[in-house]
């Protein structure tokens, strides 16, 4: 990864009591690899409190190759509705874990094989 795509921020925490560096990503930024982007993201994810997972991938029709893939804050979405069970047991209740966060980063990957944000968002909504 290149030192130029990528920045860092000064924030303070939340007791204010400290100061912390925070990865920042931007659109266009670069990739080498797979691994590269997904090591860069799970960073990002930590420092900024979330989980993250990988939500949408495409494949190339002929070369079936990775070329796209949406990766998300674990807690993206909101919980569905579930129908009742066929044998009128109570169903078992759950925690919930969407939280409807909106963080997540796309990317693309070129012709010469290196990833690139195509597009991020950096906006988390969590209850605390």
């Amino acid at each position: 990864m290149r030192s130029e795509n990528y920045s860092s921020s000064k924030v303070n925490t939340l007791s204010g009591s400290q100061d912390k560096y925070i990865l920042k990503s931007k659109v266009g930024m670069t990739f080498n690899s797979f691994e590269e982007r997904e090591m860069f993201y799970k960073k990002y994810a930590k420092e900024m409190g979330f989980v993250d997972r990988r939500h949408t991938t495409r494949l190339d029709k002929e070369t079936r190759d990775n070329i796209y893939q949406s990766l998300v804050c674990s807690k993206e979405g909101l919980l569905g509705t579930k129908a009742p069970r066929q044998d009128g047991q109570p169903q078992r209740k759950r925690a919930i874990i969407k939280e409807d966060c909106m963080v997540y980063m796309k990317l693309h990957k070129n012709d010469d094989g290196k990833w690139f944000v195509k597009k991020f968002e950096e906006s988390i909504v969590m209850l605390l």
